[in-house]
């Protein structure tokens, strides 16, 4: 069974299937009365690069270009190189907000690792 056949079967399975759900019904309203935001989507973009650890040049995958553009017709494509540069900034920027709440602590601070 090649993709397009299994998908054409999961939207007959979907459309057999009916279940209220509201809340999803809420969010995908919200969604719809929601406007793009291409840098939120740049944000968001760079959180999940982070947390899930994935290399930068996720965003030059065909797959990862079709899903966006899927998403959003008017998404506005970024470089790896402007991400990576763009996860930089944002480490650093990270970095001397924390220096910064660490000297304003009157007293001592230890660090330790459990190896």
């Amino acid at each position: 069974m090649d993709i397009e056949e299994e998908h054409e079967e999961n939207e007959k399975e979907n459309s057999e299937t009916k279940v209220d759900d509201t809340s999803s019904k809420q969010k995908k309203s919200s969604l719809v009365a929601s406007e793009y935001d291409n840098n939120v989507m740049k944000n968001n973009l760079y959180k999940w690069i982070i947390n899930n650890q994935h290399s930068f040049t996720v965003v030059k995958e065909p797959e990862f270009i079709i899903l966006i553009q899927s998403l959003h017709s008017t998404a506005e494509l970024i470089f790896a190189d402007t991400v990576k540069q763009s996860i930089i900034d944002l480490y650093i920027s990270n970095k001397n907000q924390i220096q910064e709440l660490l000297m304003e602590i009157s007293g001592k601070i230890s660090f330790t690792t459990n190896i």
